[in-house]
């Protein structure tokens, strides 16, 4: 049974990096090297020098709410506080950004939760709201 958690979410800086790619080769006898490692930039998307752009939506019955905190990895952070009152739910946090993808890229966050285990699922999701 979930009761009273604390969650202290993505800490630092919420970030995404382009990744290179290697291109296929067309020669099954043409020995392949190793592809060197190419450094794409890193593109941070949220630093949490605020949180009032993000919105916390919960199931019925489940609480939840958004809190700057200072104790992050790299300073700033986002908290969140849930409490599911004994049942199973939800609870989403969303912010909405406006990010042009490569074709492959990559998140990185840290995380670090008081709360018994559970699903924690991070999800895109496109302009029109459908897809995921």
């Amino acid at each position: 049974m979930i009761r009273s958690s604390r969650l202290v979410l993505i800490s630092g800086i919420f970030a995404f990096q382009a990744q290179a790619q290697t291109p296929p080769t067309t020669s099954p006898a043409v020995p392949v090297a190793a592809a060197s490692q190419t450094t794409a930039p890193t593109i941070v998307v949220d630093t949490f020098d605020s949180v009032t752009q993000w919105t916390a939506t919960p199931a019925d019955g489940v609480e939840i709410s958004v809190h700057p905190d200072s104790n992050g990895a790299h300073g700033k952070a986002m908290r969140v506080d849930f409490d599911f009152h004994g049942h199973g739910g939800y609870a989403v946090i969303h912010r909405a950004f406006n990010l042009a993808l490569p074709p492959n890229y990559e998140f990185s966050f840290t995380i670090r939760g008081e709360a018994p285990t559970n699903t924690l699922e991070f999800k895109l999701i496109d302009s029109t709201g459908s897809n995921v």
